[in-house]
């Protein structure tokens, strides 16, 4: 433990057993000296491990948060190319890739933002209601199937 009271007492050791202070050249780090309580010593411990590990993976995430949209957008461009060369063959492809690259990187960015909110759309609807109000917007609106 760091001795507070070190400019009172000018240097001379405290009469606790925790006297070293963690600034002193060669001193132990406070959860290493003698003296102190082995489950405050294990406690401790396991605070840093979790700390640390925590840490570690906040990194990682944190990372993947960053890069994924990036990739995401490149593989719609990809996307984007591919379709273009089905359409209108590799040399007009390569071509029209090469006058417009911000329309190409545009279209993939929309490309990309359509996928996604048709992507939480599906995942945020139930089938079940999507058959509902299909039965019901018939029902209202068509003379051809007018539900029974």
């Amino acid at each position: 433990m760091i001795n507070l009271n070190r400019r009172r007492d000018q240097g001379k050791p405290s009469p606790r057993a925790c006297s070293n202070s963690s600034t002193a050249p060669g001193a132990r780090p406070t959860i290493f000296q003698q003296g102190v309580n082995v489950k405050n010593r294990l406690f401790t411990l396991w605070n840093y491990t979790v700390m640390y590990t925590q840490s570690f993976f906040k990194g990682f995430f944190m990372t993947y948060l960053a890069v994924m949209p990036i990739a995401m957008w490149f593989g719609s461009t990809v996307i984007i190319g591919n379709y273009l060369t089905s359409f209108v063959g590799e040399d007009r492809a390569a071509a029209f890739v090469a006058k417009h690259p911000v329309l190409i990187g545009c279209l993939a960015l929309f490309y990309m933002v359509a996928t996604c909110g048709m992507g939480y759309w599906a995942w945020t609807t139930s089938l079940s209601k999507i058959e509902a109000d299909f039965e019901t917007r018939n029902r209202n609106h068509s003379g051809l199937f007018k539900a029974a």
